[in-house]
């Protein structure tokens, strides 16, 4: 060591005297690259004490020997970096790197040539005296920075507050105009019932005088306390032929007016059967029920003017009809079919099925008045039914539940299965079972906090999942790869489960199902297609107007609005769907506060849930505006300090393609996993992670697409690929 020290120290000295005696020299120092040399030495670790100390006396005497200051202004923040260091052994490093510093600084600043020792030991003074002034200068742009951060945190508060408060105001002056405009709604239909009872007064007194002859009871039993199982049968008839038998009513039309009989048992609780038989059939016939105290007198029908939004019917040729509006599906009836329909009062929308020979029809009526009677109505002469039974069920035998896709309150494992089961068949749901999965999710998700803390214990997993953009067959494949979603099996989605793919809805009713079975262990972040502005224009949108209607559009746009918008796991790992955020300093307390009820941006453009929904990572350190809607593209240095002041470890996202399903980024501190293989037909591969113990080792499973039945496209193809 001494022998190398000798030798360095010898050339040391020989470049000293060639820099002295001449100025070509000193420009061949530089133009051979030797400032360069000496930054990569001076800021290598491993490099030797004596060596760094010979290097900056090179430098040194180079700048007081007379070489331009800006040929070696490159070497300044490689003498900043030294200066800071606080060691002990390299404290002579230190002290000869300020000497250059100070040299360099002045000869920089005046041109001339330093040659003086007196003059140096005052340009040391004044060099401690600038460093005093400079740190005393960071210590109060650091206190500063406090307050502004502070002064941030404040106005942010009071924003949200306005913003609620604004919210809330618009929230009531339109239920001010609802109720307005429902006050009025009633006042002219009030109106028009006062100028359509005046004829049917009238009407009403001419059929009284006609007695027993127009009206004609059967039964003294108290029909409002009908008691399960029981049978009674109390009938308002009009002109024609009736005959009561053994409890049976059989009534026969004896003219080709239009006549309707009513069934006088008023209904407004629990489940009734009424069961009858068609004797002789003509022409159409219509059977069903209406809103209680409706009288149909005779010479009209359910289906006029006057009775239209209080009557709901089954056809004879299989049509029903409900506030004026038709449906086809039903099968059509015949002569001798024994006909029964069913009610239940006490279902959350209050439901009319049809049977035709035990067999339940699929087309039915739901959110019928609060108290209804049967009625039976014909028009041509000789047309005859015999009203068999009415009776009260009770609901465990009810053939209510000869339908399996009524859902459960609240949904069961068992149930989210059969969907699959179904789903997979082609199969749909009704409007009512599709809106009942979405009121029982949206009841779940407005009670869940804006971040999911997610604990995975000592031996145990749990599964994270990325874009699947309503490959729903792909999802299922996920499933028997690595098991279905269970208190077992837990999982954590990170959104955009609808657009593009042809089974969004399906795929989106089976996670809500599951999340509804498993609430604990089964978990749904938001993604940026979860938003009206997304399933406008990729597709989604479009699959649930076909598939359903504009009003179940709605429903799960409000699922949208409540779901979550990240997780955080075990403290360590933060779960988003995109990334970071514009401003430098975010913290996990701010996300807390965030109205998540709404749309992306809709509060102003760059909220902090439209950077987390939209944001990318970069390569490069700092912020860059996003090509997307909304968000950033967001560097190392960002990551690293959000990590940091939140005390956690790692970033996983998804909302991009990876070709091979994930992607490790920013020196491994962030992941993006993408879970739809062939995404808009590319050659990609789809990923899950497995995420293990409680130190989270991370397990990542690639696969490729399946194969899924035809289906309609509800996309532009080119329009997705920018999304």
């Amino acid at each position: 060591m001494e022998g190398s020290n000798e030798v360095s120290v010898a050339a040391q000295d020989s470049l000293i005297a060639l820099a002295k005696n001449s100025e070509d020299v000193r420009n061949i120092f530089v133009k051979i690259g030797f400032i360069e040399t000496a930054r990569y030495i001076l800021l290598d670790e491993t490099t030797q004490i004596f060596t760094l100390l010979n290097v900056l006396d090179v430098l040194y005497h180079l700048i007081f020997f007379g070489q331009n200051a800006r040929d070696l202004r490159t070497i300044i923040p490689t003498l900043t970096k030294i200066i800071e260091d606080e060691s002990e052994e390299r404290k002579e490093v230190v002290k000869k790197a300020k000497m250059v510093f100070s040299l360099l600084k002045i000869h920089g600043q005046t041109g001339l040539n330093i040659h003086s020792s007196s003059l140096f030991e005052k340009i040391e003074v004044k060099n401690e005296e600038n460093s005093i002034q400079i740190e005393e200068q960071k210590l109060r742009i650091y206190e500063m920075e406090l307050e502004m951060e502070e002064i941030n945190k404040i106005n942010d508060e009071k924003q949200q507050k306005i913003d609620y408060l604004e919210k809330l105001n618009l929230d009531n002056k339109a239920k001010i105009e609802q109720l307005e405009r429902k006050e009025y709604e009633s006042q002219m239909r009030i109106e028009e019932l006062k100028a359509a009872n005046e004829p049917k007064s009238k009407l009403f007194s001419d059929l009284k005088s006609q007695g027993s002859e127009l009206k004609t009871k059967f039964g003294s039993q108290s029909l409002n306390t009908l008691k399960l199982a029981e049978n009674a049968i109390t009938i308002t008839v009009p002109l024609g032929s009736y005959i009561k038998k053994d409890k049976e009513f059989t009534y026969t039309s004896t003219g080709d007016e239009l006549k309707t009989f009513q069934v006088d048992q008023m209904i407004t609780y629990g489940v009734y059967r009424c069961v009858f038989k068609i004797n002789q059939l003509k022409e159409i016939q219509y059977f069903g029920i209406l809103k209680s105290g409706t009288r149909i007198l005779f010479g009209f029908g359910p289906l006029q003017t006057h009775f239209a939004d209080k009557c709901m019917e089954f056809s004879a040729d299989g049509r029903v009809c409900q506030n004026g509006k038709e449906a086809k599906g039903n099968q059509a009836m015949k002569e001798g079919d024994i006909i029964a329909i069913e009610v239940n009062m006490d279902a959350a929308l209050r439901t009319v099925r049809l049977f035709i020979n035990g067999v339940l029809q699929p087309v039915y009526m739901s959110k019928i008045p609060k108290s209804i009677q049967y009625f039976f109505y014909f028009s041509k002469v000789g047309e005859s039914v015999t009203v068999i039974s009415l009776k009260r069920q009770n609901i465990a035998c009810s053939a209510l539940a000869s339908d399996p896709f009524d859902v459960p309150n609240p949904v069961t494992p068992e149930y989210a299965i059969m969907l699959i089961d179904a789903f997979r068949e082609s199969k749909r749901l009704k409007i009512s079972q599709v809106n009942a999965i979405l009121s029982q999710s949206r009841k779940l998700f407005e009670k869940l906090p804006n971040i999911i803390e997610v604990n995975v214990p000592e031996g145990k997993e749990i599964t994270l999942v990325g874009d699947i953009y309503g490959q729903f067959f792909d999802l299922l494949h996920i499933f028997t790869l690595n098991g279905k979603p269970s208190n077992e099996n837990p999982y954590l989605f990170l959104g955009n489960y609808v657009d593009k793919g042809s089974f969004g809805t399906e795929l989106f009713l089976v996670l809500l199902c599951f999340k509804l079975a498993y609430p604990k262990s089964v978990h749904l972040l938001r993604g940026n297609h979860e938003s009206m502005l997304c399933t406008k224009e990729y597709g989604f949108k479009n699959e649930v107007e076909d598939k359903y209607n504009t009003a179940v559009y709605q429903n799960f746009l409000y699922i949208f609005n409540a779901l979550p918008i990240c997780s955080n796991v075990n403290k360590r790992i933060f779960v988003v769907h995109g990334g970071l955020f514009t401003r430098f300093i975010v913290r996990l307390d701010e996300i807390r506060r965030v109205n998540r009820f709404t749309e992306p941006g809709e509060e102003g453009g760059e909220t902090l849930m439209a950077q987390m929904l939209w944001s990318d990572p970069m390569e490069q350190p700092g912020q860059r505006q996003s090509q997307r809607h909304f968000g950033c593209s967001f560097g190392p240095n960002v990551t690293d300090k959000f990590l940091d002041i939140n005390q956690l470890q790692m970033i996983i996202r998804s909302n991009e393609v990876r070709n091979e399903g994930y992607s490790v980024e920013h020196g491994g501190k962030l992941m993006t996993l993408f879970s739809a293989p062939s995404h808009m037909y590319d050659t990609n591969k789809g990923a899950f992670l497995r995420l293990s113990g409680t130190n989270l080792q991370i397990n990542p499973f690639q696969y490729s697409s399946v194969s899924s039945p035809p289906a309609k496209n509800y996309y532009d193809q080119d329009a997705c690929r920018s999304m």
